[in-house]
């Protein structure tokens, strides 16, 4: 977010990871969207502000947690100058064992996962892996690693506890229109071929869309498949190949798009790796028009 009043600042990064504890005084009055192929875990202390997270709303209170997939189409919306005090922790799949990679990633659901009241206690174990960032390497790796499991362990216990998302549920014909066009991410898709497909004309399409995402269907197609050749990029798939796979039928827009939303080349994000410099704000981002609509 441009403008922001950064109070406080700290962050611990590594080749898979980046964690960081940020105090900023600075409202947006519009969601700041983007989407990446890396995993999200943030940590309200205080603040009055909103995500929309794939079309759902959170509005977060106190010691309150917010979970976001990678691949998800997301941003927050700071609603004054209070202070808004976070830890967030963006980290790559790769960093996990594998032997408990995917019941460890079980509580990242599509649409985001919300969990209220976890507590001082919480915060505590957030504030302990900044204590990672003072050992040397290889160290410091190995203690940000087990630190990571040790937190996903505690919240896969309280959501299978729970059970329960807590965001408002986007309208239902939304969200199929977002399931189809996951589902279809790499495959030719159009606006008219949507508006057929749900029985909607343009006008009604765009609207309904708009006011759930914050963005347009484009821009929300282009978003997604950048994400899905970050990733590809990241398995050491070829550009020209990744863009391939994620939909792209031309090699020199998948370039722009890519570089437009990451700030980077793809070779470039290949050569430096793929984490952007700060946690809270992506190299480039879509920000929304409107306060988007439940």
């Amino acid at each position: 977010m441009r403008g922001i009043v950064m109070d406080k600042e700290e962050e611990v990064r590594t080749s898979l990871q980046l964690y960081s504890h940020r105090i900023t005084r600075k409202s947006s009055l519009r969601y700041d969207l983007h989407c990446h192929s890396f995993f999200e875990i943030y940590y309200v202390v205080c603040g009055e502000l909103q995500y929309l997270v794939e079309g759902n709303h959170y509005i977060p209170r106190q010691n309150s947690v917010l979970l976001i997939p990678a691949g998800a189409f997301h941003g927050v919306r700071i609603d004054s100058d209070a202070p808004y005090e976070r830890y967030a922790l963006h980290f790559l799949p790769e960093l996990l064992s594998p032997e408990y990679r995917e019941t460890l990633l079980i509580p990242f659901r599509p649409g985001g996962l919300f969990l209220e009241d976890l507590g001082t206690g919480f915060r505590d174990r957030c504030a302990s892996l900044l204590a990672s960032g003072t050992l040397p390497e290889p160290l410091k790796s190995a203690s940000v690693k087990s630190r990571l499991e040790a937190l996903l362990t505690e919240l896969c216990a309280v959501e299978y506890a729970s059970r329960t998302d807590r965001g408002a549920e986007v309208s239902h014909p939304v969200q199929e229109i977002l399931n189809y066009v996951n589902q279809h991410l790499t495959e030719e898709l159009s606006l008219k071929h949507l508006c057929e497909q749900f029985f909607l004309s343009k006008n009604q399409l765009n609207l309904l869309f708009h006011r759930a995402t914050g963005t347009t269907v484009w821009n929300y197609l282009l978003h997604k498949r950048a994400a899905l050749a970050q990733q590809l990029l990241r398995q050491g798939i070829s550009a020209s190949e990744a863009a391939s796979r994620a939909g792209f039928r031309d090699y020199s827009a998948f370039y722009r798009c890519y570089r437009n939303i990451y700030g980077s080349s793809p070779a470039e994000a290949k050569r430096s790796g793929f984490f952007t410099p700060s946690a809270d704000a992506p190299s480039s981002r879509h920000t929304s028009s409107d306060r988007p609509g439940r």
